[in-house]
């Protein structure tokens, strides 16, 4: 069985340090001022003690709070165990509910959750951030999903660095439109270097891999997924019609398997010979099995570069996966949890509520 350890913010009822300088004017030489009693919401307390101080430049008071309390009246912990109850199904009362088991000290209204959820999704993507930017993102896994926002269906994307795992950016955009997703990734391909994008097979990243001149994996699973289910398909029919001609199918399909450097060129040659054997098709005429197969094979070999880019010396070197499962992975959690709320009122509330989903995988 797996074990996952989650670690919460530490709470404690005292401050154990004092502040380095003023929040105002950034003196450094502050005198005690007193120390008051904070209420607060939590796991373990109800009270708390804050110290103030007085800064001697700019004569300003300001109080100084114990590890894991700011100024709201819900301790980080608690916050931290609201959104994360909030990404594993509960629902914003459901929360609230659960909650009032540790009785009133620890009591949570639905829109406390909400902000909750916000608060740590801000802090998630501000870190992913601050990380991304020490160095560079040679290789960038990109997904999308579609979501409820405002009562429309609309899209939403990620980018994940493939080599940490780690959340690069997560935006509001149409992936099956090529000009909007090129328009998000061109900033972050220009700042971070990245060299390869690591996506599904959908035909909009042809136009992506185009204009940003990135190279591009594309999901083998994807791959494998689509092909072998049409291979099983042709196979039954090619049999009935073309007796003789399953062996073909039996090719493609240990190339698939295998991916050989030189795939492509054993492609090309099944492909005359199935394109002689299939003849052409009429305007109107529905393609035959051994049509489609010969349809199939120019796919593959269109694509073929784009399906081992991993096996390359060049894909090695860089640390391209064959799949697309890192940024699966932190998008997969955001689609269900999207499925079980009736829909989000901002762009901010859709992007709170995925980044929160994904850093369960991150």
């Amino acid at each position: 069985m797996a074990i996952v350890r989650i670690q919460l913010p530490t709470v404690n009822s005292t401050p154990t340090t004092r502040p380095k300088q003023c929040p105002r004017c950034g003196g450094e030489i502050l005198q005690r001022w007193g120390k008051v009693a904070k209420p607060v919401h939590d796991t373990e307390f109800d009270v708390v003690v804050a110290y103030r101080f007085r800064c001697a430049e700019c004569k300003a008071t300001f109080r100084h709070y114990p590890d894991g309390v700011d100024r709201a009246d819900l301790t980080l912990r608690l916050k931290c165990l609201a959104a994360l109850a909030w990404s594993m199904g509960l629902s914003l009362r459901g929360v609230g509910v659960i909650f009032s088991a540790f009785g009133s000290r620890a009591g949570i209204s639905r829109m406390s959750v909400w902000r909750a959820v916000q608060q740590m999704a801000q802090g998630l993507r501000s870190k992913a951030n601050a990380t991304q930017h020490k160095g560079k993102v040679r290789v960038l896994g990109v997904d999308g999903a579609w979501i409820r926002l405002k009562g429309k269906t609309t899209g939403v994307m990620v980018a994940v660095d493939m080599g940490d795992g780690q959340l690069v950016s997560m935006q509001v955009v149409d992936e099956h439109d090529p000009q909007a997703v090129c328009e998000w990734l061109r900033p972050l391909v220009t700042e971070f270097g990245v060299e390869v994008v690591v996506t599904d097979d959908l035909v909009t990243y042809n136009t992506v891999e185009e204009e940003l001149t990135v190279e591009r994996q594309v999901c083998y699973f994807h791959m494998r997924r689509w092909v072998g289910k049409a291979l099983l398909d042709l196979e039954k029919q090619i049999k009935e019609s073309y007796p003789g001609w399953e062996w073909v199918v039996e090719e493609v399909r240990l190339l698939v398997e295998e991916l050989p450097p030189k795939g492509d060129e054993e492609l090309l040659e099944l492909w005359q010979k199935v394109n002689k054997e299939a003849g052409s098709r009429a305007q109107k005429e529905e393609a035959t099995a051994l049509q489609r197969l010969a349809g199939l094979i120019v796919g593959l070999m269109e694509n073929w570069r784009r399906y081992r880019l991993y096996q390359t010396e060049r894909g090695v070197k860089l640390g391209v996966p064959a799949t697309n499962n890192l940024t699966e992975q932190m998008i997969g959690n955001g689609k269900i949890r999207s499925r079980t709320v009736r829909g989000y009122k901002s762009e901010g509330g859709a992007l709170a509520a995925f980044a929160v989903c994904a850093a369960r995988f991150a």
